[in-house]
């Protein structure tokens, strides 16, 4: 009998636990009618695979009602896949349920989040599912939508600059145990003359995809700025030249101040942002979550003079004070003729802080007006304390929702 395969495994462990009869026939029939070929074991996986996918049919028939989830990875062969799931509720246990269907061989990603190909009105994925079912709204991951919104949203040129310093120390300490204890013993230091209020020891890395993480991993660095910076400026001197560029780029006014603007700004978008992860998310609670976050952002920009003066320039000069820097505006604005020169706080206010905070509320709107779609508002409203909020009469409501799903009902 061939050997080297799951399926010869398991058979040896059934001949071991006492099976005869499979004893017998692998013994002593001839080697053609063994049915141990590697083209039968396929047969076997693909009679397995139909029974399987039988199951998930029946348990989904009853329904009716179903979503089709697709995407794009690599397996470990390194071949391109598309997996297909579909998604339901389980008529018996009342339970969603998302089950795997397939692997479908593709020569090419395309079908994967928010890219072009698969949201494009015209001739995207979404487009010619529509052509056979109208009623199929495209809905793209929300969390991921408010990812792409909020890089998006890094158009200024110094947010930029502060993102790709704060990833090189970050990195840069990261990699090493030395500077990681170095650091650590910066802040523990008990004649340190800045008090850290924080408990926190270590850098945390920049996420690229999750912006709650990179927030966190922002906040972190700011409570260790003062930190950050003497344990650099103790390496510089003991001769390492990337601990020499990196102080120079942190202990920098226009670092500090960018850093501080991104850190209110994006600290709104947490709370929404966790909402958003939930397995159990609501659309009407999120919805209201986008419009109270796009009102804070509404009240942060008209009152952009006494939030910025009173919070975060307040809080970049402290740590600046620390550090002895004095406050100041770039060079490269200092140098520029025929223009009126901003004193420092005019200008992080106008060339940070409110371009920042306007490509925040503008792209929020913009890939999270999913919520406002008139069916998913629709189907909001029949929530048990929706009902008994509105003055809107449940016959009203019938209504509504016959005139939009009347080509879901029987």
């Amino acid at each position: 009998m061939p050997s080297g395969s799951n399926f010869i495994a398991l058979l040896k462990e059934r001949i071991d636990a006492g099976d005869h009869l499979l004893r017998s026939h692998l013994e002593k029939e001839p080697r053609n009618s063994t049915y141990t070929s590697s083209s039968v074991q396929n047969e076997i996986i693909e009679v397995i695979h139909e029974y399987i996918l039988s199951s998930i049919l029946g348990r989904l028939a009853p329904s009716a009602l179903y979503s089709i989830i697709v995407d794009g990875t690599t397996d470990s062969s390194n071949i391109e896949q598309l997996c297909l799931l579909i998604r339901y509720v389980d008529p018996q246990s009342h339970e969603i349920r998302e089950d795997f269907l397939a692997f479908i061989p593709t020569a090419s990603s395309t079908a994967y989040d928010g890219a072009p190909s698969m949201s494009g009105i015209f001739n995207g994925c979404q487009a010619i599912v529509k052509r056979s079912c109208p009623d199929a709204e495209y809905m793209h991951c929300s969390s991921h939508a408010l990812n792409l919104s909020l890089i998006d949203s890094c158009t200024s040129q110094l947010i930029r600059n502060m993102f790709g310093i704060i990833k090189s120390v970050t990195t840069f300490f990261n990699d090493s145990a030395k500077r990681t204890n170095a650091l650590k013993h910066e802040i523990e230091r008990p004649d340190n003359d800045y008090i850290i209020l924080s408990k926190k020891k270590r850098l945390l890395s920049l996420c690229e995809t999750r912006w709650v993480e990179r927030n966190v991993a922002l906040e972190t660095f700011l409570e260790l700025y003062v930190s950050i910076s003497n344990t650099l400026d103790c390496l510089r001197i003991e001769g390492n030249s990337t601990s020499e560029q990196l102080y120079h780029s942190i202990n920098s006014f226009e670092t500090i101040t960018s850093l501080c603007a991104a850190c209110f700004l994006l600290s709104e978008i947490t709370p929404l942002s966790r909402l958003l992860q939930t397995p159990t998310i609501d659309f009407g609670i999120a919805h209201h979550q986008v419009l109270s976050l796009l009102n804070t952002f509404e009240t942060r920009e008209t009152n952009a003079t006494d939030y910025f003066k009173n919070i975060v320039f307040e809080q970049a000069k402290q740590i600046s004070e620390e550090l002895f820097i004095q406050p100041a505006a770039p060079r490269t604005h200092q140098r520029r003729h025929g223009h009126r020169l901003l004193d420092p706080e005019e200008f992080y206010r106008d060339q940070v802080f409110l371009p920042f905070l306007r490509e925040l509320k503008a792209n929020v709107e913009n890939r999270l007006s999913i919520f406002s779609q008139p069916r998913i508002q629709l189907l909001t409203q029949l929530r048990p304390e929706h009902i008994t909020s509105t003055n809107c009469s449940i016959m009203e409501l019938y209504k509504n929702l016959i005139e939009k799903f009347s080509d879901r009902l029987p």
